[in-house]
């Protein structure tokens, strides 16, 4: 398993597809694998197990993609100067597109696309600043953020 890792660390460094991030996800997925009995294969950005679940594929990607909000967060999605129509232009870009890279070889069932969905209404509502305790709608956080679900 770790000639796996390390090969498909090798071939990102040289693709500079390379993240610290990535890095520490896979790192984490192989030392899972140790303790899982059923062996993982990694390929590209993608996970399977013997058994064909996406979930360690799919949170890893909420992992790469929460990485990249909270390296934006301070100057570009939390910033009270910039207007919500540039935030979430930069939110598609970068945090929607690490979320759902791959995702077209993905067979979804529901949850996985509840997954999905939990991460993107929790960072919306985190660049609307609003709290759980507001019993704000999952329909009307989209509608004031002009966006649609997953």
């Amino acid at each position: 398993m770790h000639r796996v890792v390390l090969v498909l660390l090798l071939i990102l460094k040289r693709q500079k597809y390379y993240s610290s991030t990535l890095r520490q996800i896979l790192l984490h997925l192989s030392s899972a694998s140790k303790t899982a009995s059923s062996p993982m294969w990694i390929s590209l950005y993608t996970v399977l197990n013997s058994k064909l679940d996406l979930s360690p594929d799919i949170q890893g990607h909420a992992c790469l993609a929460s990485s990249a909000f909270g390296r934006l967060s301070q100057q570009v999605l939390l910033n009270r100067n910039l207007n919500l129509k540039t935030k979430m232009a930069v939110y598609k870009a970068v945090c929607v597109s690490k979320l759902l890279y791959g995702c077209e070889a993905w067979v979804l069932y529901c949850r996985h696309i509840k997954t999905l969905e939990q991460f993107h209404i929790s960072c919306l509502q985190r660049m609307l600043r609003l709290h759980w305790w507001d019993k704000v709608l999952h329909v009307e956080i989209r509608h004031r953020a002009h966006c649609l679900s997953m």
